[in-house]
């Protein structure tokens, strides 16, 4: 895992100051490539092949290539090349990515497996391509003007380059409390883009845009029956590609089915990391704890576990604003995911060990429909007739948070908004409320916009596939981009073995009953999981990785929560009245508002940090 930053028509200095912001992501070698108008800088972390042949920017004849990411099949494509006589001089697949473009054009990225984010220049050509893997595991960011373009691993880097370019996107704010997260390729910031996932960008040498072209998207998955016996087959090989390095690899294992289905499959050389939190928060959010499961599940198979305790009972309310604060920085996008503080401890401890290389569970869900709300989708009528009961669970700790989203489902007709009610903690009409200095109305058509334009891919697909889809360039990806800023920040490589093309295309093609029925999600792994462990471990409730919140919210009191807000400056874009609604509701106790007020505490940072 590396980090990339380039440009044209920008100073060599200039681009060398945003390298030094990568150095986290690669400590082991920093380098830079320039030509006329054009730089290419890369920090390194040594994963394949150790030696400084293999460092980059990677150079043959006149062709260079800066690369953050693995290919996977670099063996079968290294094979396919040296039947042609082509030879190697090194053992990476940095070389093997090279060739094999030089060899087929931009074209053969098709044939590509893995995650990666790279930027291809010809001397020959004087052109510059910019490409970004399938699912987009691996982030990477553009800012193009007349003038000059600048691309790179993290937006921190090019702000380095360009502060001017620092602008907030006012628009997106809408989107962001609906969400929680903007789809891609948006970010929050004017002008600044990510490299749509299965795609490619081609410059000329003046940075004109020649063509942008997606390579990979839902059209292109050939519908093609998936036969349920081969899965466990497929999965076996993606981990074997997946543990090859020259490193020590480990796992992040949570004890749930995709960590699990991993550690079942890994040699016993492999070692699961897990956090052991407190159960004190899990019970007051009416959450369950995973953990001991987790030890549960590695004692059956006879694996040591380690475990990272993750102690956020001691802490103050000036530390738990603090960990807000370097969620907004380190996320860097509007994007509020705290489990960017789960993901770094566990990195840093990984890292602390020894270790450069992490496997991970993560995209499982997607890919096979393991969220309860795909269950809500597929069987909205079944559950259209238990609304009415549903005031009965107000009580439970757990559903009271949830019982706003339900009810906002069956309320909007328009189905992404209908899932977007799903994913957020805010309505429709709340929204609105707060967002009426940006003419709110205005926002939520643009975001129904933007939604029904990627819904228009999929129109005669199922419910159900419409959500994954959804979720491909929305929550998918979201997760990646959470996991890939935590992990690089101690210098670690994070991969995702259930999470590739592959896979993707597998479960794209099974019908809806394969994947869930309205007693389990994801069924396929599941089954493959209950041969090695038993119904009682496997069928628990879903617990997921999120911190719990709730005992710190309630340890602030509103009047502190409402200077914190209007010391960062959100009600320069937000109502502060309909705001002060949402925070005396909940410690009133009438709805338990504890993601709605982290979400306000997060954007209030976010703008604060990112504000000119």
């Amino acid at each position: 895992m590396c980090g990339i930053i380039g440009s044209i028509n920008i100073e060599k200095y200039k681009i060398v100051t945003g390298l030094n912001k990568l150095h986290h992501r690669g400590p082991d070698a920093q380098n830079i490539y320039t030509c006329e108008q054009v730089v290419l800088g890369h920090v390194r972390l040594s994963i394949r092949d150790l030696n400084e042949g293999a460092n980059q920017p990677f150079r043959i004849n006149n062709e260079i290539i800066v690369f953050n990411g693995e290919i996977y099949n670099y063996q079968l494509l290294k094979t396919r090349l040296e039947k042609k006589g082509i030879k190697f001089k090194t053992s990476s697949d940095t070389e093997v990515l090279l060739q094999w473009l030089i060899n087929q054009g931009i074209e053969g990225i098709s044939d590509v497996e893995g995650m990666f984010a790279f930027a291809w220049y010809s001397e020959d050509t004087n052109r510059l391509i910019l490409c970004r893997d399938q699912l987009g595991i691996k982030p990477l960011y553009t800012y193009h003007s007349k003038t000059d373009l600048l691309f790179c691993s993290e937006i921190k880097a090019m702000f380095e380059v360009k502060p001017d370019i620092k602008e907030i996107d006012e628009s997106q704010i809408t989107e962001f409390l609906l969400n929680g997260f903007l789809y891609e390729p948006d970010t929050g910031f004017k002008n600044i883009f990510k490299v749509k996932p299965g795609s490619y960008e081609i410059y000329d040498s003046h940075s004109n845009l020649i063509e942008r072209v997606e390579y990979w998207n839902i059209n292109s998955v050939k519908s093609l029956p998936s036969d349920i016996n081969k899965l466990e087959e497929l999965i076996d090989q993606t981990i074997a590609e997946h543990l090859v390095a020259d490193v020590p690899v480990g796992l992040f294992f949570s004890g749930g089915i995709d960590s699990s289905i991993i550690l079942t499959k890994i040699n016993r050389t492999i070692k699961p990391i897990t956090i052991k939190s407190s159960d004190i928060q899990y019970k007051n959010s009416g959450m369950s704890n995973d953990y001991s499961y987790a030890k549960q599940i590695a004692d059956l198979v006879n694996i040591q576990l380690d475990e990272v305790r993750l102690d956020l009972v001691t802490l103050s309310n000036d530390d738990f604003l603090s960990l807000i604060n370097e969620v907004a920085t380190g996320n860097e996008e509007m994007m509020s995911d705290f489990t960017f503080q789960s993901s770094k401890t566990l990195s840093l401890y990984a890292q602390s060990k020894g270790y450069k290389v992490m496997l991970s569970g993560m995209g499982a869900d997607e890919l096979f429909a393991g969220y309860p709300r795909y269950k809500l989708v597929r069987y909205e009528s079944f559950f259209r007739l238990s609304k009415p009961f549903v005031f009965l669970l107000q009580k439970n700790k757990w559903f009271s948070k949830k019982i706003e989203r339900f009810n906002s489902f069956f309320k909007e007709r328009d189905f992404g908004l209908k899932y977007t009610s799903l994913i957020g903690v805010f309505s429709k009409n709340e929204v609105q409320n707060l967002t009426d200095k940006l003419k709110s109305q205005d926002g939520i058509f643009r975001y129904e916009q933007k939604i029904q334009k990627k819904l228009c891919e999929v129109k005669n697909q199922t419910n159900l596939k419409k959500a994954m889809y959804l979720d491909l360039t929305g929550f998918l990806s979201h997760n990646f981009l959470v996991a890939d800023k935590s992990s690089m920040l101690a210098s670690l490589e994070l991969r995702v073995p259930l999470a590739t093309k592959k896979l993707f295309e597998f479960a794209w093609n099974l019908k809806d009953q394969q994947l869930l029925s309205i007693r389990r999600n994801k069924k396929p792994l599941r089954n493959i999981l209950l041969k090695k462990i038993s119904r009682s471990i496997v069928d628990r409730k879903k617990a997921g990785f999120n911190a719990p919140l709730d005992d710190f919210i309630n340890r602030l009191d509103s009047d502190k929560i409402l200077d914190i807000l209007l010391k960062n400056g959100l009600f320069k874009f937000i109502n502060q009245s309909a705001v002060e609604s949402v925070i005396f509701e909940h410690f009133s106790h009438k709805r338990n508002n504890t993601y709605k007020i982290y979400q306000l505490l997060y954007l209030s940072y976010w703008l604060k940090n990112f504000s000119n």
